[in-house]
């Protein structure tokens, strides 16, 4: 029976697939639950905690504070006793102080080099285990690197990905509006032979005559004052009510009314445009 023969990976193709792991696994996380708001990529997003609502009563309360109030007596002896224990020349003050500030620090220090002395004895009498020691502290050490490179890769993909997202939308909105512009356009250069409330073409994205509608669909923001006027001017000639009874006939007779007052509300908005 013949088996296919495996190679052993080297180092660098180890850690490039912890990295790649590392950091599909972080953007499925991060992108699986929306993080909370002021809340940075790299943090963890733990689920919401369960809470038991405890019933409180005035005995509780009253038992808790005299509780407290004991505690407190404690601390309170216990700092009395501390004070009659240190000599008086040592109670307070700056030099009580820096005395306990450098005792902490030689104790600290002799410390330090009681146990570097210990881990050089213990390297020196066990040379494997201190070389696999080291081996192994800097396996972590650089697994760690990994992960910390891994989560900021992630971060950036995130955000490069998060902002195509919205440029792609942004592209897609900007095509949808250019695309009703022209139909608005081609509606009225000619106008089919019958003009009911399915299909007539008014100046607004979403149907709402309204004059923040009617400017956004017009432009008019991105305009000079003399391209805006005559903008307004090129609609108005097509929706203020003398010229728009030339389309009556066109218009069933039930339905004339109702669009009627919807031509008369958007030239009321494009003269106020105007001003």
């Amino acid at each position: 029976m013949t088996g296919r023969l495996k190679f052993k990976k080297s180092s660098n193709q180890s850690d490039s697939e912890i990295f790649d792991k590392t950091k599909e696994k972080f953007k499925r996380r991060c992108t699986r639950i929306s993080p909370p708001r002021y809340a940075y990529l790299d943090e963890p997003i733990s689920p919401p905690r369960k809470t038991r609502r405890r019933r409180w009563n005035g005995d509780d309360a009253d038992a808790e504070e005299e509780e407290f109030n004991a505690k407190l007596y404690d601390v309170g002896g216990e700092d009395g006793a501390f004070e009659a224990y240190v000599p008086p020349r040592w109670r307070g003050g700056e030099s009580y102080t820096s005395y306990l500030d450098t005792f902490s620090n030689d104790s600290d220090d002799d410390e330090r080099y009681a146990e570097n002395i210990r881990q050089k004895m213990w390297e020196k009498s066990h040379p494997g285990e201190a070389q696999h020691a080291r081996e192994f502290a800097k396996m972590k050490s650089d697994r760690r690197n990994i992960t910390s490179r891994a989560k900021y890769a992630a971060r950036d993909e995130i955000h490069s990905e998060q902002a195509e997202q919205a440029a792609k939308q942004i592209n897609e909105a900007e095509k949808q509006a250019e695309a009703k512009r022209q139909s608005f356009r081609s509606f009225w250069l000619n106008t089919p032979s019958k003009i009911t409330s399915s299909n007539i073409k008014y100046p607004s994205f979403d149907g709402c005559i309204s004059e923040s509608s009617v400017s956004s669909f017009l432009q008019l923001s991105h305009l000079r004052a003399s391209d805006k006027k005559r903008v307004v001017r090129d609609v108005m000639r097509i929706f203020h009510p003398d010229k728009f009874v030339r389309y009556e006939s066109q218009i069933p007779t039930q339905e004339y009314d109702s669009i009627k007052e919807k031509v008369s509300m958007i030239a009321r908005i494009l003269i106020h445009l105007l001003e």
